[in-house]
């Protein structure tokens, strides 16, 4: 009988106990920010991308050798009516295109430029913009390196509110 409940409790333990420390550990990589937005982005703009659903969060990136990274998503009534961008880079300049795609299903390839962005040394590589009254659909965000080669550091988060 000892050996029937030692069996039991110790498979009920290993049972139980990966499975608690893979919801911890998972639950602990969602919950840690942007090491670069805690950096350098100021308080206002950190705590407007902090919390909630977000659209798009790239992490702390590298902008590609091939000179762009690119995000796709879906805005719906769901997010809300404003767009909000919120962009860090670490002392590069890039530039932050928006597109929207107004039927994306039956046209791929038709977009349309709904915004440009620059980060520059003139506002210290960081930048929160809103887009008002977007249209619902399909969008796509693209950073692209300030020389054209790709490195730069950055971190892209789009919200929608």
């Amino acid at each position: 009988m000892k050996k029937e409940i030692l069996a039991s409790s110790l498979a009920l333990a290993l049972f139980i106990l990966p499975t608690g420390v893979t919801a911890a550990q998972s639950h602990h990589v969602q919950a840690s920010p942007s090491l670069l937005f805690e950096k350098y982005a100021t308080t206002d703009e950190f705590s407007i991308f902090a919390t909630g659903d977000l659209l798009v969060d790239s992490g702390d990136q590298y902008v590609r050798l091939k000179g762009y990274d690119s995000y796709d998503f879906d805005f719906t009534e769901e997010d809300g009516n404003t767009l909000r961008i919120g962009y860090v880079s670490k002392n590069a300049p890039t530039s932050v295109r928006l597109y929207y795609y107004p039927d994306y299903e039956n046209n791929p390839n038709k977009r349309v430029e709904v915004a440009t962005y620059n980060a520059t040394k003139q506002n210290k590589f960081t930048f929160t913009k809103t887009v008002a009254s977007p249209e619902y659909g399909h969008y796509e965000i693209f950073v692209y390196s300030g020389n054209g080669d790709g490195g730069e550091e950055y971190n892209l988060r789009v919200r929608g509110m």
